[in-house]
């Protein structure tokens, strides 16, 4: 641990039992800036051929295709680059302004383009809430992944979120989405706090909390992000639920999708009481 971390350690330690709630920033605003760094290591290639031929396997030949809870845009342009025309949709503007300038970096200044033509960014992104949204359009495809579908705190929320998947879903088409399961949530149990350290530039504490009464996954991080000479310090708390096979096979009959498949993650073989994650593929 460098002097850095060191300091902001002792910082957050003398801190910790002072944070009030107006600490405390919305989920995926400070972190949206780093999210990417934290998560660099995440192969989104693969998930994005693995749920490229779960779709496939179901027939649906069709491209367009919504990504909800797109975040900073690394599964849509991984789908885009498959071939698809992706809408991303996130609650959090800050992951979208990281989105929309990943993609328009993809984009080469006209000056650069062969055929001086206007060349489209490959992504469009917009700003909503996957539990209640209308685009006015239906896609072949929707997606939801990266357990995203564990923000969602009430089987209310889920079953609104489906009903608006349905509602936004082409005849034919496939919903695809994976959640964490309770076995996987609870592994945070008594898990002790990890650091992330880029340099002296950023250091990020990550304390995970598992509650069984509300089968509730809690993270806190606590960032320190360098500007200048000084330290800019801010704090999140996420949240996901643990929701059984049965209580999400529930809210999709609630919505009003009629075949649905599970299966162990990246795999082709049926879930197992002890998968840590799944995923779904529901059609009407």
């Amino acid at each position: 641990m460098g002097p850095a971390s060191t300091l902001a350690l002792n910082h957050l330690m003398k801190r910790q039992n002072e944070s009030t709630c107006e600490d405390i920033s919305p989920a995926y605003s400070e972190f949206a800036h780093i999210y990417d760094w934290v998560m660099h290591d995440v192969d989104y290639e693969m998930w994005a051929d693995y749920v490229t031929g779960l779709i496939q396997a179901e027939g649906v030949r069709g491209k367009d295709l919504l990504d909800l809870a797109c975040g900073t845009g690394n599964v849509s342009l991984a789908m885009a680059r498959r071939g698809y025309r992706v809408t991303g949709l996130d609650i959090s503007p800050q992951m979208l302004d990281v989105a929309r300038k990943k993609t328009q970096d993809l984009v080469p200044p006209q000056e650069m383009r062969s055929d001086r033509s206007a060349m489209p960014v490959p992504v469009d992104y917009i700003h909503g809430d996957m539990r209640a949204f209308d685009l006015g359009r239906q896609f072949h495809v929707i997606t939801c992944l990266y357990d995203s579908i564990n923000y969602l705190r009430s089987q209310e929320d889920l079953a609104q979120a489906f009903i608006c998947a349905r509602d936004h879903l082409k005849r034919g088409g496939v919903f695809v989405f994976d959640v964490n399961t309770e076995c996987q949530l609870a592994r945070s149990h008594n898990k002790p706090a990890t650091m992330f350290e880029k340099g002296d530039q950023i250091i990020l504490f990550w304390q995970d909390r598992w509650v069984p009464r509300t089968k509730t996954w809690q993270v806190r991080l606590s960032g320190f992000v360098k500007e200048g000479e000084l330290y800019r310090r801010f704090q999140e708390i996420h949240e996901e639920r643990a929701y059984s096979p049965a209580e999400v096979q529930a809210c999709l009959d609630k919505a009003g999708f009629g075949r649905v498949t599970v299966y162990e993650a990246y795999a082709r073989q049926p879930a197992r009481p002890e998968s840590p994650r799944l995923y779904f593929v529901a059609r009407v």
